[in-house]
C-alpha cells in the first residue's frame, strides 16, 4: 500500500447491479491514479461463504489479476480485494479506519429500500459516521462524469461537497446550485446573493487548483428561492446531470427530517450517482 496514493474503497454484497459499481471505482482510480481496495460483507461466517464471496468477485479479474472492466481502464489496475465476515456498515466502518481511503464507493445493495430511509441503510450509515466521503452509484457508466451538480449553501460542508466533486470528476461541467430566502424578485438582493456565492465558489475552486497544479475550473450558478432539497431536486430533475455532491449532515433515519438535515432525503430520491463529501477525523 502506497502512503502518496489515494486510495479508493469499494464496498460490495456482490448483488446483481453491483457491476456498475465496479466499473465506476475501476474507473474513477484508473482516471485518478488510486489504489483500488474491494471488500465484500457476508453476514455468514462459515469457510464456504468466504469462498463463494471471492470467487464472485474474483470473475471480475483476469489470471494476472488485473481488473477485467466492460470500459477499457486507462491503465492495468490490479485492486486488493477482500472478504470479511460481520454487519456490513461495522466492517466497512474499519477498512474505513484501516485504510483512509480519499472516498468509498458503495451501491445501493439488497438492504436499501424506501423503508430504510427511517431506519438508516448501510449507506446512509456509513455517510452519517462522517468517516469519509461516499459515492453511491446508481447508473450503469459508461463514461466520466460529464455535468456535476453541487448543492451549496456557504457552509464548511458545501466547500467540501465542492472540493470532492472537482476531484471526482475532474473534466465535468460544475454547476452551482444554492437555495436562498431572499426576494430574488428584487434585484439589489438578486446580485448581492450572486456576488457572494460566485466570489465564494471561485475562492474554493482557486485554492484546489493551485493544490492540484491545474487550472481553475469554469462553472455555472444558479440560484432559486426556495427550501433546499426541493430547489435541489427541481434543478436535477429538469437538467439530469450524472452527479450530484452534497455535504454531509451526521443525521441518520427519522433525524433527516429535521429542519437543514436533507442529505438522506436527497440520497433517496436522486435518480444519478451521488457523492455526500466529508472530512475524515
Amino acid at each position: 500500500m502506497d502512503p502518496k496514493m489515494d486510495r479508493i474503497l469499494l464496498a460490495t454484497d456482490v448483488h446483481p447491479r453491483s457491476d456498475r459499481v465496479l466499473e465506476r471505482a475501476a474507473m474513477l482510480a484508473s482516471a485518478l491514479n488510486a489504489e483500488l481496495h474491494i471488500t465484500h460483507v457476508t453476514e455468514s461466517t462459515s469457510e464456504d461463504s468466504h469462498k463463494i464471496a471471492r470467487s464472485e468477485l474474483d470473475r471480475f479479474t483476469g489470471d494476472d489479476g488485473v481488473f477485467c472492466t466492460a470500459i477499457p481502464a486507462a491503465s492495468p489496475l490490479v485492486p486488493v480485494i477482500t472478504t470479511s465476515a460481520g454487519t456490513a456498515a461495522e466492517v466497512i466502518s474499519d477498512q474505513i479506519a484501516d485504510l483512509r481511503p480519499r472516498i468509498v464507493v458503495m451501491g445501493l445493495g439488497r438492504d436499501f429500500t424506501m423503508t430504510k430511509i427511517f431506519t438508516g441503510s448501510t449507506v446512509d450509515s456509513i455517510v452519517a459516521s462522517g468517516m469519509a466521503s461516499v459515492l453511491v452509484v446508481k447508473t450503469r457508466p459508461v463514461y466520466q462524469y460529464k455535468e456535476c451538480v453541487v448543492a451549496f449553501d456557504g457552509s464548511t460542508q458545501s466547500r467540501l461537497a465542492l472540493e470532492t466533486a472537482l476531484w471526482v470528476a475532474p473534466d465535468a461541467h460544475i454547476t452551482i446550485v444554492h437555495a436562498t430566502k431572499s426576494d430574488m424578485t428584487r434585484r439589489p438582493e438578486q446580485d448581492d446573493v450572486e456576488d457572494r456565492i460566485s466570489s465564494h465558489v471561485r475562492t474554493i475552486i482557486t485554492e484546489f487548483a493551485a493544490l492540484t497544479s491545474q487550472p481553475p475550473r469554469d462553472f455555472t450558478l444558479h440560484i432559486e428561492g426556495g427550501e433546499p432539497i426541493d430547489v435541489v431536486l427541481s434543478y436535477v430533475r429538469k437538467e439530469n446531470p450524472d452527479l450530484v455532491a452534497l455535504g454531509q449532515t451526521q443525521k441518520t433515519g427519522l433525524k433527516t427530517l429535521v429542519p437543514g438535515s436533507s442529505t438522506s432525503l436527497l440520497l433517496a430520491h436522486l435518480d444519478c450517482d451521488t457523492v455526500v463529501a466529508s472530512k475524515p477525523g
